[in-house]
């Protein structure tokens, strides 16, 4: 049997997966997996969403049986609420009524060619209700981003299995948290595709990535999104967290940073956002904002 305890630290949580993927039988079709939550009263969502991407990452192998222990009774209804226990298969009885989601948060949704088009306005959704004051052209920015990455997923990182979304407000923090989850080839080796990028390791690769102008397809993809959301969140005072392969970037007001951590085989790009400070659009545009962000605002693409 297979264990995963819950932490709040993402590290914590892909290091015992990696040992897991380390200890599987490849003769084997079953495999029993325990999730133990450990009694936490916090849960972060993301941990969830990468959790569950995990799930349906083994299950391309195993015929995989999931348990759930050690549930502290103020979030275990949260925990089902996110549609936790649904995705990963585990039997849970339902005894709360749901009710609309809408700007509050973003359960654990798989991310396919059907359900792709509605996720940036999701995540919109949550940053108005929250983000009082934001000028239009950053939420543009921010919609347009959530739709490349989301493409990433569905068309570029050749993963086998759905990728994920999750998000979370937090308004008495001021802060929305928000993850696209896959577990495609990675970013360092979409990038090492390209010849000018073949000598990079994963953690040079991410660097690169929040980079103007860097992208896998320049014919397509003008390699901006990743960019202006960097600098929207150095604005902001939030983060833009990207794990991909053995590499994570931290892109916050202090620069970009980028260490070492237990292999994700894929990508978690999560976005967290202070709700409580407005940014000044000329500092993040200048007098050129990009056309892909200027014709949605004229499309009025977002309303």
């Amino acid at each position: 049997m297979h264990v995963i305890t819950i932490y709040s630290n993402l590290d914590q949580v892909l290091l015992q997966m990696r040992k897991i993927r380390a200890s599987l039988d490849p003769f084997s079709s079953d495999l029993e997996l325990t999730i133990d939550f450990d009694y936490e009263r916090f849960i972060n969502p993301i941990v969830l969403g990468v959790i569950a991407s995990f799930v349906e990452r083994l299950r391309l192998k195993f015929e995989v049986n999931v348990n759930c222990t050690n549930m502290h009774p103020d979030n275990r209804d949260y925990v089902a609420r996110m549609n936790f226990f649904r995705d990963v298969g585990y039997p849970y009885l339902e005894l709360f009524q749901r009710h609309d989601d809408t700007g509050r948060f973003i359960p654990i949704t798989r991310l396919t060619e059907e359900s792709q088009s509605g996720i940036p306005s999701k995540v919109i959704q949550m940053l108005e209700r929250h983000w009082e004051g934001i000028d239009r052209s950053i939420l543009a920015c921010l919609d347009w981003t959530i739709a490349e990455v989301t493409d990433n997923v569905i068309n570029h990182s050749k993963s086998k299995v759905d990728g994920f979304v999750i998000g979370q407000s937090y308004p008495k923090n001021n802060r929305i948290s928000f993850a696209v989850i896959d577990c495609g080839i990675g970013i360092g080796n979409r990038l090492r595709e390209r010849d000018i990028y073949s000598d990079l390791s994963d953690e040079d690769a991410l660097r690169y990535a929040v980079d103007e102008d860097v992208t896998v397809n320049p014919l397509t993809n003008g390699g901006v999104g990743l960019y202006r959301t960097r600098r929207i969140v150095e604005q902001n005072g939030g983060r833009l967290i990207i794990t991909s392969g053995s590499g994570r970037l931290v892109a916050d007001g202090n620069g970009k940073t980028v260490t070492k951590v237990p292999k994700w085989p894929g990508t978690i790009v999560h976005l967290e956002i202070k709700t409580d400070k407005v940014i000044d659009p000329d500092i993040i545009w200048g007098s050129n904002i990009p056309a892909n962000v200027l014709d949605y605002i004229i499309d009025a693409h977002l309303w």
